[in-house]
C-alpha cells in the first residue's frame, strides 16, 4: 500500500481514473489476479448481496410504519420505539457470540447463509402478524440473527485482502447498506401504491413478503459459494493451487489467521491502544451522521405524501453509495486521514445548517443529502482496522464488534435507526429508547425533529477532530511497528539457525509447522 500512496502525488488525472478501476494490477502475476478474480465473485458478490437483503430486512419495520403499519395497529404510543429495543437489545446481546464464531474456520463458511435463512424466514412471518407482540419477538429474533453480518464481513475481507485490494473492495460491498436501505424505500412506495389490498392485504405486508423473497435465495447462494475465511473447508471452485497461493499471500502480508480461543483475547485487547483510538473515532463518526435518521419523520410533519416519504430520503442514499465506493478506493490511493478530514467536513457543514435550522426549506434538503458523504467514512476505519490489527486475529474480531455495531444504518427510515458498527452506538441507542418511556408519548416527530437538531449541536465538539485523530491513529501504528521493521530486516541478514533466538513470539511456534516465520507485533511493542 505505501508503494501506491508515495506515486500518488505524481498521477495524472487519467492515472488517477486508471488506478481507481484498476482491482487487478498488472505487477501481480497471473495466477494471483485469477485467484482475485475467484475471491471477487465469491465473497464479494455473496457479501453484497447478504448485505442488501440484511438491510431490506433491518429497515422494512420503519418503512412499514409510516405507509400503513401504524394505523393498521393503531399505534398511537412509542411501540416504533419499542420494535427497535426489542431489535437492539438481542443485536447488542448476540453481537460478540457472533463475530467470535465468526472467526473460527469450520463454522465461519456456513454461518452467514444459515442465519440469513432464519431471518428470512422471520422476515415471511412479519407479514402475517396479527399483534403488536408477535412483531415484538420477531423483530428481537431478526436482531439477533442479522448481529454478526456487518463486523463478520468486514473481518472476512480482512482475512482474504490486502492493503489497496481491501479498501477498493470494502467500499464497493458497504454500497449495499444505502443501496439496500435505497431500495426498501422504494420497495414499499411501490407496494403500497400497486399492491394494497391485493389477496386482501394491505401493502405494508407485501413488502415483509418481497423482502423474504429476496432473503432466501441470497442465502442458498452463500451455502454454494461463500468460501468463509482461509482455513474454512475448501469450496468447489478453489484448487490446492488456489489455497497454497492464499496462504502465501496472508503470510507475505503478515495477516495472521485465527488460533485458539481463550478470554486472554480480552485481556490483551483492552491493553493494547488498538481498541480505544477506534472508539473514539467511531464515536464521532457515528455521531455526525446520525441527524439523517430523522428526515423521513420531518417529512412526515411537513404532509409530505407516503410516496414522497419513503422516496425523497433515497437521494441521501444514492450520495452515500458514490461517497461509500469512490471515497475509500481513494483512500486506498492518498493517505487515509485526509479524505476522512474531507467527508467529516461535508458532514460538519449539514450539521451546522440543522444547529441553525431556521434556514429556507431547499437548504434543509441539501444538507441532508450532503450527510450522504459519510458513507466513506465507515469502510475507511474498518479497513483502517484489518490493517493494523492483522497481527492478531481474535484482538481484530473483538475491536470490530465491541466499538462498532455490525450495521453502519444510521439510514433507518424510522430515524431511530441502527447505527453503523458496533456495541458502543447500539447501547447508545437502546438507552435512548428506554428513554422513550419518560413523556415523550403523543410528541414523536417533533420529538424526533429536536433530536436531529441536538444531535447536530453535539458535533460541534466532536467533528473538527475526525480526520486528525484517525491520521493519528495510523502514524502510531507506523511508530509502534518499527521495531517489527528492524527486527525482519536484521532477521533477513542472518543465517537460518539464528532465526530462533531472535524471535520472541508465542505465535512462533504455530507459524514454524508451516516454514514460514511471523513476528508478532504484540511482542515486538512490548520487549
Amino acid at each position: 500500500m505505501s508503494d501506491l500512496k508515495s506515486k500518488a502525488g505524481r498521477l495524472s488525472l487519467l492515472g488517477l481514473v486508471k488506478e481507481v478501476f484498476n482491482w487487478y494490477p498488472s505487477s501481480y502475476p497471473a495466477e494471483e489476479r485469477k485467484l482475485l478474480f475467484k475471491l471477487d465473485l465469491s465473497i464479494l458478490i455473496f457479501a453484497c448481496l447478504c448485505f442488501f437483503v440484511k438491510y431490506l430486512d433491518q429497515t422494512n419495520i420503519s418503512n412499514a410504519y409510516v405507509s400503513g403499519l401504524k394505523e393498521g395497529f393503531a399505534l398511537y404510543g412509542n411501540e416504533l420505539n419499542y420494535f427497535n429495543v426489542c431489535y437492539f437489545t438481542s443485536y447488542v446481546l448476540f453481537q460478540i457470540p457472533g463475530l467470535l464464531l465468526m472467526s473460527r474456520p469450520k463454522l465461519a463458511r456456513w454461518l452467514l447463509p444459515t442465519l440469513e435463512v432464519l431471518w428470512g424466514i422471520c422476515t415471511f412471518a412479519q407479514s402475517r402478524v396479527t399483534n403488536v407482540h408477535q412483531i415484538y419477538a420477531l423483530r428481537f429474533l431478526v436482531g439477533m440473527l442479522e448481529a454478526p453480518v456487518f463486523a463478520g464481513t468486514h473481518f472476512i475481507l480482512g482475512s482474504w485482502y490486502t492493503g489497496p485490494e481491501l479498501f477498493k473492495r470494502a467500499g464497493t460491498w458497504f454500497i449495499c447498506n444505502p443501496l439496500g436501505t435505497m431500495v426498501s424505500g422504494y420497495l414499499q412506495a411501490a407496494a403500497y401504491t400497486n399492491l394494497s389490498g391485493v389477496g386482501g392485504m394491505p401493502g405494508w405486508r407485501w413488502l415483509f413478503i418481497i423482502d423474504g423473497i429476496f432473503t432466501i435465495p441470497v442465502a442458498l447462494i452463500g451455502f454454494f459459494i461463500f468460501p468463509g475465511i482461509p482455513g474454512s473447508p475448501k469450496p468447489f471452485y478453489m484448487t490446492d493451487r488456489d489455497v497454497a497461493l492464499t496462504k502465501a499471500r496472508t503470510t507475505r502480508a503478515k495477516i495472521r489467521q485465527p488460533g485458539n480461543m481463550s478470554l486472554d483475547v480480552f485481556k490483551r485487547t483492552f491493553k493494547r491502544w488498538h481498541i480505544w483510538v477506534f472508539i473514539t473515532c467511531y464515536a464521532c463518526m457515528i455521531i455526525c451522521s446520525y441527524p439523517s435518521s430523522y428526515m423521513s419523520l420531518w417529512l412526515k410533519e411537513e404532509g409530505y405524501s407516503v410516496t414522497q416519504i419513503n422516496q425523497l430520503p433515497t437521494v441521501t442514499y444514492a450520495v452515500n453509495i458514490v461517497a461509500s465506493w469512490l471515497g475509500t478506493t481513494l483512500a486506498a490511493i492518498y493517505p487515509e486521514w485526509i479524505i476522512y478530514t474531507i467527508a467529516s467536513a461535508c458532514c460538519l457543514f449539514s450539521t451546522l445548517c440543522m444547529i441553525i435550522w431556521n434556514i429556507p426549506t431547499a437548504l434543509k434538503f441539501v444538507a441532508w443529502y450532503v450527510l450522504g458523504a459519510a458513507g466513506c467514512l465507515s469502510p475507511i476505519l474498518y479497513s483502517t482496522i484489518n490493517v493494523i490489527v492483522r497481527d492478531d486475529a481474535e484482538e481484530r474480531a473483538l475491536i470490530m464488534v465491541c466499538p462498532f455495531p455490525s450495521s453502519c444504518d444510521n439510514n433507518n427510515t424510522d430515524r431511530i435507526s441502527s447505527s453503523t458498527e458496533g456495541l458502543y452506538d447500539d447501547i447508545r441507542i437502546f438507552v435512548q429508547h428506554l428513554g422513550s418511556f419518560a413523556g415523550v408519548s403523543n410528541r414523536r416527530p417533533r420529538w424526533c425533529t429536536e433530536m436531529a437538531k441536538g444531535m447536530a449541536n453535539i458535533i460541534r465538539v466532536f467533528l473538527p477532530s475526525m480526520g486528525w485523530l484517525h491520521g493519528l491513529c495510523v502514524y502510531m501504528a507506523k511508530v509502534n511497528s518499527r521495531r517489527c521493521i528492524l527486527v525482519d530486516i536484521q532477521l533477513t541478514s542472518r543465517p537460518r539457525e539464528q532465526k530462533k533466538e531472535a524471535l520472541v513470539s508465542p505465535q512462533e511456534s504455530s507459524d514454524e509447522e508451516t516454514g514460514n516465520v511471523v513476528v508478532d507485533g504484540t511482542q515486538a511493542l512490548k520487549s
